[in-house]
């Protein structure tokens, strides 16, 4: 990951399985701080411990089209 040159950033949470479990789009006009993720799936329910894969998609030059970005983390409670 690097600078971000664009004003609208799509995070995306995926389980092992590949299934998506959470998204949200960020408007960095309104927004300002980390982007965060409170550990709940589209339901609201609180995710398993596990390994999960995140997208985020921006664009990382002003004279580019946004491309996704791949990070992975794990969830120990």
């Amino acid at each position: 990951t690097g600078i971000i040159f664009n004003t609208l950033v799509e995070l995306n949470i995926y389980n092992f399985s590949m299934e998506k479990v959470y998204q949200q789009k960020f408007d960095l006009n309104s927004y300002h701080g980390a982007l965060k993720w409170n550990g709940r799936d589209l339901n609201g329910d609180l995710v398993h411990n596990g390994v999960y894969f995140i997208r985020i998609k921006y664009a990382s030059s002003s004279n580019k089209s946004p491309q996704y970005f791949w990070d992975k983390l794990i969830v120990v409670k």
